[in-house]
């Protein structure tokens, strides 16, 4: 109220009651309930319930029994709230209705079954998922074991296709061996038939045989010792090729077990000077312990009176400076701590400072391990890549021989098949050596002279060599010369030596009659017909006058009936005549008349064969010669193409194993070098640690000196007397410096014994790996190599 006093308006409170009349819920009887809230200046709200203080809660739940809503506004309705909840739309309408109805109480909990709602419809929708995967899970295991069965079925079907396969291969066998055994037991009865015809052929060859029997004897004679050398030079080329190959892996192995003995030999050194400086260090540190221990066992010289008289001195002193003592102690404490901390620290860093060494020294040990490693992979890789260019060769040159040997085979049946169809007997073979030798002995006695005409012409193809044969006829053995007068030097030398007579045609009186014109018309447009001249290949262009000469009116006709169309038709018409030879050796004159040669007409029997008869023996016996040097070649390159994979695969091991070296190496020098960086990243730290304890020490051992000093001073008078007995200036101070002294020592020794332990087992560690290293015995392999090679070599 206005003009109310601040101490009374802070003093007042407000209330409201409500008083309940009613019947009770499990009774007929009247109740009255009394409902009181008082609401305080410092807002503190009081809620009664007939005169009883309960909660808020409490309160209200007591209220809702009887049907009040004291936080809804359904009993009271203020002004404007009729136009406001007019105008109320969407979001604020509800609100409003929940605000009225009292359901704005229940929104926590309805977001809270809201939430429950949708976690368990997320539950739902994840049991949902599992179950459709495992429904597809299920139906992919299905589809799986169908495929597995089938799978199964398919492969029984092919097992029983291959049953099928290798049966009706065996039912093919079976019928080729029957038709084999049919052609056997044929042959086998024509040559029962055939055999008594043989036997009189043989017993007509026997003469013929006996006469061969000797020059045979001595052919073969020379072909077995031919052979045997063969023999012994291909099984004495395989020798060395194999006895190369082993040198050179030994030389290799050689090579390789020197660089390991020379690094083997350069860490055994390292190993050992390392070993003598571990040993001097022990001396070093067993002449300290020494010292030390005789420090330490060093005390002052007392009789045993003095001593009395010394301890007795000394409790007076501690009752004279009590308080002093007390200081000293703890100085003393303060010092021995400090000393200690100080020794401690050395003795870290000087561990420290070991380990750093030692991680350098295996940082270092090891870069030189990935070194030697990548060098050696280094040199296998070329190893590898020389040996691979090596059996890569040797592989193309054995395919070369595969090659080549399958065209000599090929070359060598074909020859022998053209000799086989040879039916030249051994005198015509004698003849044709004989002329062949007599044309050579003119060529080269008589100037001028060219050769037989069956040396000095090719025909164009095995098709017309029978068609060329006969067209030459008895020129075939004549000889061409320059002159007359070198025909008649030549005819001088056969009378000479009572040699057969031979024809000679002599290229300046040649008397070649030029064909005529119309010839090449009425073979125009004949595709069966071709001259003569046209079927040959002349040796040189200057002896074209005597082929003109032999071959100028002769045309060459692919069949009979071809000729006599071209002669009695063609040749009529134009007024024109030639000679006329098929391909098959039947011949029409100028004049009309057939003729057939039949020595002349054989296939594979013409003078052109016999002439190279000769040449194809030479031919096939250097086919022969051939073949032999490839499989010798061969049979030395099967154990060289051996013996070279199994290097490179021992090459390939080599790298393999060095690169695993490499990368082991690597990543220990890694951790080496982190380990490495750590200790010399500790060091600096430790050396500042070290110099604190020194300015410590130091500190604390002037405060004791003065301190001692001080109180030395103030006891001084009570030790007079014992140090002007033992001659000293100040006994106590003497004793003192020697019981320091010793402590120290004490103190130095332990940490000497610890640092002589570590040495003791760095030294049996190194001796370990100098045992190991001397085992190894590198150099007794080398050895064994060399006297190997050297054997080999011998």
């Amino acid at each position: 109220k206005e003009g109310e006093s601040r101490e009374r308006v802070a003093a007042s409170s407000a209330s409201v009651e409500l008083t309940y009349a009613g019947a009770a819920k499990d009774s007929a009887e009247g109740i009255e309930i009394v409902f009181r809230r008082t609401v305080h200046p410092s807002l503190e709200v009081v809620f009664q319930i007939n005169g009883a203080m309960v909660s808020r809660s409490e309160y209200i739940g007591k209220l809702e029994e009887i049907n009040i809503l004291s936080q809804a506004r359904n009993f009271l309705v203020f002004q404007g709230d009729i136009e406001a909840a007019v105008s109320c739309q969407g979001r604020q309408l509800t609100d409003f209705l929940e605000r009225v109805s009292g359901s704005a109480v229940l929104r926590a909990e309805y977001e809270r079954l809201a939430a429950e709602k949708a976690r368990a419809e997320e539950t739902a929708r994840y049991l949902y998922t599992r179950k459709r995967s495992a429904m597809n899970e299920k139906k992919r295991m299905v589809l799986q074991t169908d495929e597995a069965h089938r799978y199964r079925q398919l492969e029984a079907e092919r097992r029983q296709i291959h049953i099928s396969f290798y049966l009706f291969r065996l039912f093919g066998l079976a019928l080729q061996q029957e038709r084999l055994e049919q052609a056997r037991d044929s042959s086998e009865t024509a040559q029962r038939e055939l055999k008594p015809r043989v036997e009189a052929g043989l017993r007509r060859l026997g003469s013929a045989e006996q006469e061969r029997a000797t020059s045979h004897l001595a052919a073969v004679q020379a072909a077995s010792a031919v052979a045997s050398s063969r023999k012994t030079l291909e099984r004495n080329g395989l020798e060395r090729s194999s006895v190369l190959t082993k040198l050179q892996v030994l030389k290799q192995q050689e090579e390789h077990l020197d660089q390991h003995a020379f690094r083997d030999n350069r860490k055994k050194l390292q190993l050992r000077e390392q070993l003598a400086t571990l040993q001097k260090q022990r001396e070093s540190v067993q002449a300290k312990l020494r010292e030390e221990a005789a420090i330490a066992e060093r005390e002052f010289p007392f009789t045993p009176e003095q001593r009395q008289e010394f301890d007795r001195l000394q409790q007076e002193a501690k009752h004279l400076v009590a308080a002093s003592s007390e200081q000293a102690k703890e100085l003393e404490a303060q010092v021995r701590s400090a000393t200690e901390g100080k020794m401690r620290c050395e003795r870290e860093l000087r561990e420290s400072v070991a380990r750093r060494d030692h991680l350098e020294r295996r940082v270092a040990d090891l870069a030189e391990a990935e070194e030697k490693a990548r060098l050696t992979q280094q040199r296998a890789d070329d190893a590898m890549e020389k040996l691979g260019r090596q059996l890569a060769e040797l592989q193309a040159a054995c395919r070369g021989f595969d090659e080549e040997k399958g065209q000599l085979q090929s070359r060598r049946q074909n020859l022998l098949r053209t000799v086989s169809d040879m039916n030249a007997t051994s005198r015509q073979v004698e003849m044709e050596a004989r002329l062949k030798k007599v044309s050579a002995d003119l060529a080269r006695l008589v100037p001028g002279v060219h050769g037989r005409v069956v040396e000095l012409c090719q025909p164009r193809s095995d098709e017309v060599k029978v068609a060329v044969n006969v067209a030459l006829g008895g020129y075939l053995d004549a000889v061409i010369v320059d002159t007359a007068e070198a025909g008649r030097q030549c005819v001088r030398h056969l009378k000479e030596r009572m040699l057969p007579p031979m024809t000679f045609l002599p290229l300046d009186t040649l008397r070649v009659i030029q064909p005529d014109p119309n010839l090449d018309g009425a073979m125009r447009g004949q595709h069966s017909l071709q001259h003569a001249l046209d079927c040959i290949e002349i040796k040189s262009e200057r002896l074209r006058r005597a082929f003109e000469f032999m071959l100028g009116d002769v045309v060459i006709a692919r069949t009979m009936p071809d000729a006599r169309r071209f002669v009695f038709e063609e040749l009529r018409r134009f007024g024109l005549g030639c000679r006329v030879v098929t391909l098959h050796g039947e011949t029409i004159s100028r004049d009309g008349n057939l003729a057939v040669s039949c020595d002349a007409a054989r296939q594979g029997s013409t003078r052109f064969d016999f002439a190279a008869l000769e040449e194809t023996k030479n031919e096939v016996d250097a086919i022969d010669r051939r073949l032999m040097e490839i499989h010798s070649q061969e049979a030395i390159g099967g154990p060289n193409q051996e013996t070279l994979q199994e290097e490179l695969l021992r090459q390939e091991g080599r790298a393999r194993e060095a690169e695993q070296n490499i990368l082991r190496c690597r990543e220990e020098r890694t951790v080496r070098q982190g380990e490495f960086e750590k200790a010399e990243a500790v060091l600096e730290p430790m050396q500042m640690e070290l110099a604190r304890l020194e300015q410590d020490e130091v500190r604390y051992r002037d405060e004791q000196h003065d301190l001692e000093e001080s109180m030395g001073r103030a006891v001084s008078g009570h030790f007079a007397k014992l140090s002007a007995a033992l001659n000293v200036a100040d006994i106590r101070r003497e004793e003192r410096l020697i019981r320091k002294a010793s402590e120290m020592a004490r103190l130095r020794e332990g940490d000497l014994l610890r640092e002589l332990g570590s040495i003791e087992a760095e030294i049996k560690m190194v001796e370990q790996t100098l045992r190991e290293r001397e085992a190894r015995d590198r150099e007794g392999d080398a050895a064994s190599n060399r006297e190997e090679a050297a054997r080999l070599e011998a």
